[in-house]
This record gives C-alpha cells, structure tokens and sequence, in this order.
C-alpha cells in the first residue's frame, strides 16, 4: 500500500476540510477581515472538487474540554468582528480562543452570503458547518445561501466527529477526499466504514509542505479488516492518551501487535 499512497483521483466529487486546520495553514493574512474571509474562501475553492464543505468545531458547555478551556484562562468576553476591522496581530494565537473563533466563523456565514463572493465561489456548492449547516452557490450572479438541517450534527462538539458523520449521510457514489492534520480522524473513519451509506471512495491527505500525502482509506481498510478497524478507536484512545503516565509516550508497536493477534481484544 506504501507505494500506492499517493495515487488518487486528479478531481474529487467532494472536499471534507478541518476548518481550524485550513485557518492555521494561512500564510500572508490579509490586515482586515473582509480580506480574510476572501482569502479563506478562495483557499477552499481551490481544492478540485464539485462540492466543498468545510466544518469547524462547536462549544457549548457543559463540555469534556471545560477544564482545559479554564487552564488557557480563555476570555469569556463576546467577540464582534465586522468586515474592515482590523484582525489582531497575533492572529495565530487567537485561534486560541474561544470568543474569536466562534465570533470569526459567524463572519464567514454571514459574509459568504453576499454577492461580492460570488466570483469566489464559481460553479462550486461550499457547505460550512458550525452549529448548523450553511450551503452556498452562485445564480445568476447572485450567492444564495440555505440551512441543511440534516447535517448539522449539533450533539458533537469536535470536527473530527463531525468530519464522520457527514462523510456517513452522503448518500450517493463519490471520490472524497478529506484534508486535515489529525490522525483522530482517520481512526475514528476506520471505526465506522461500515456506517457508510453509499459505495464511497474515501482519501485522506495529511501532513504539509513535502510531507502531505494521500492515504487511500478503503485500502487500507480493506488491509486491516472489519474487526480490527472497529477496534481502532478504542485502541487509540488507550495508546494515545496523553493525561495518563502510565500509557504517556509509550510505544503503540507491541500493543497493537497484540491487538492484531487476539480475537478477544478485538
């Protein structure tokens, strides 16, 4: 499969993007954020894909990561942001927080609704997702913008399940490929392929500059096998669970090897 790993389609049917990793990725950010929102749509309409959905996380509390919210000391302060307003000039670092990230993502719904993004948009159908499902397109000049409900996933907080359960309501054949940074999701994929709705060809493209490839999901689990791709999340939540000593930086070889060799653990 290591040979194969970067053989994929030269256009895809459907773009999966991690919202904060497309963000973190930006390099040259524009002073205002009206430059921003073009530039960040013009980076997603770049992917060669019909259709374009980028999803971010949600907050809400009570949340598993409140405690970890409270240590950063995150400001509870609402955030405004308009369209030629300044963005802070630690733009990185307020990707941090809680308050801009929800605050700027609601800019981009909005902001993606007008007509000057039209050109931007094209012939492409965007979705973004937040706490509800946004998607866009272009008559007649004009950006229409609608609500999908059925994609919202509201009881999940974390892109990466979300990323999941959208790729599971597809319900026609595709070429997708989802582009992120975090092997969570590959895992979690890996655990629910058998949640698909349609015959789905699934990629992955991790990693950036000369280390991005594209990882063949059905191969790898068609390698793998049910059992032991359904037993993945559990296996990585054990192996790679950072606030435990006892399992901290500890190899993953041995334990899966073990994992592989028994029925039961499986």
């Amino acid at each position: 499969m290591e040979d194969n790993i970067n053989e994929h389609p030269s256009c895809f049917d459907i773009a999966i993007l991690d919202g904060f990793f497309i963000l973190h990725q930006m390099k040259e950010i524009p002073q205002t954020f009206n430059g921003l929102s073009k530039k960040v749509l013009s980076m997603i309409t770049q992917f060669k894909a019909s259709r374009v959905d980028i999803i971010f996380d949600q907050y809400f509390t009570p949340s598993i990561k409140d405690c970890e919210r409270t240590r950063r000391d995150e400001s509870a302060s609402p955030v405004s942001i308009g369209p030629n307003q300044i963005r802070p000039h630690n733009f990185t670092a307020q990707l941090k927080n809680i308050q801009f990230k929800e605050a700027l993502v609601k800019f981009f719904i909005n902001h993606w609704s007008t007509d000057d993004m039209a050109p931007l948009i094209g012939n492409k159908t965007i979705y973004l997702s937040l706490n509800e499902y946004y998607c866009y397109w272009v008559e007649d000049n004009k950006v229409i913008m609608t609500k999908d409900d059925l994609l919202s996933c509201k009881e999940h907080e974390e892109a990466d399940s979300r990323i999941i359960y959208h790729i599971c309501q597809i319900s026609f054949e595709a070429d997708v490929v989802i582009r992120c940074s975090d092997s969570d999701i590959l895992v979690i994929l890996l655990g629910n392929m058998d949640h698909l709705s349609a015959s789905l060809k699934l990629w992955i493209n991790m990693g950036v500059g000369n280390h991005q490839r594209y990882v063949n999901i059905n191969d790898m689990y068609n390698i793998l096998g049910s059992t032991i791709s359904k037993a993945l999340p559990g296996f990585h939540t054990m192996t790679g669970y950072d606030y435990t000593p006892a399992v901290f930086r500890k190899s993953k070889l041995k334990p899966f090897k073990l994992l592989k060799e028994s029925v039961d653990y499986q």
